[in-house]
């Protein structure tokens, strides 16, 4: 056998085992790959048809996030495959959790050529990647679930302000009402201040009785007026007698 022979035997079995090796996703199918390039069943594509592509990787996207791509109508006679044309990401979404963390990136691809049966999908990210062809466009979805999600939170938003302008005119209008009243849950009527009743006290009467005259005091002792005006002369002309008499001192030695 010529070398020729041998040569060509050996490029069979290498062709062999590459497209036994290719890694093929079917129409609307979803695959994990440790490759950085993976083909596409789209057989059941019409042209000008939209191909929506996720790839989902569980490290940090490269700068480069461009979908390369290129069209074949065969691969079983084809070593080297080439990805001439790149598509930008339309949207891309991230879910993290205890120890895990998902990064997705969704593209958007047009089937330009009729006789295209595969499409040849290259990427930058690190292996290992989920490839997804989706039957709707995620970003679509996404906007969607962004606006819904939106929409009820501002819902809430008005309902919490309308319920607060409501509680505070409801304030303002019962402190208007009862402006003496403090605060809610205080009794609007506000009592009268209770004025303890103070029951006079009797003073007693002493039986005053007069002094000065050589009389003792008399417990049986009748109180007149006149008595006293009358001892009162008396005591004074008394008083005057002595101050009028000639006092007499004795020099000491």
């Amino acid at each position: 056998m010529s070398m020729k022979y041998i040569f060509l035997l050996f490029l069979s079995f290498l062709s062999l085992e590459i497209i036994s090796s290719h890694e093929i996703i079917e129409q609307y199918g979803k695959k994990k790959t440790e490759n950085k390039y993976i083909f596409l069943d789209i057989s059941g594509f019409n042209s000008d048809s939209k191909i929506y592509i996720s790839v989902t990787t569980i490290f940090a996207a490269p700068l480069d996030k461009k979908l390369y791509y290129n069209f074949y109508g065969n691969i079983d006679d084809i070593i080297f495959f080439s990805a001439p044309f790149s598509v930008e990401s339309s949207s891309s979404s991230s879910v993290s959790g205890l120890g895990t963390y998902e990064e997705t990136y969704n593209y958007k691809i047009t089937k330009t050529d009729a006789n295209a049966k595969y499409l040849y999908l290259e990427y930058n990210f690190e292996p290992p990647v989920t490839v997804e062809n989706t039957e709707n466009d995620k970003t679509t979805v996404l906007i969607i679930v962004t606006v819904i999600c939106s929409v009820i939170f501002i819902a809430i938003f008005i309902v919490i302000v309308v319920c607060c302008c409501c509680r505070c005119n409801k304030r303002a209008a019962y402190v208007a009402a009862y402006p003496n009243s403090v605060g809610y849950g205080v009794s609007p009527y506000v009592g009268q201040p209770i004025v303890p009743v103070v029951q006079p006290v009797m003073q007693p009467v002493l039986n005053v009785q007069p002094y000065g005259t050589g009389l003792q005091p008399n417990s049986n002792y009748n109180y007149n007026p006149n008595n006293l005006i009358k001892q009162d002369s008396t005591s004074s002309q008394g008083s005057d007698y002595r101050i009028n008499q000639p006092q007499n001192y004795v020099k000491p030695v």
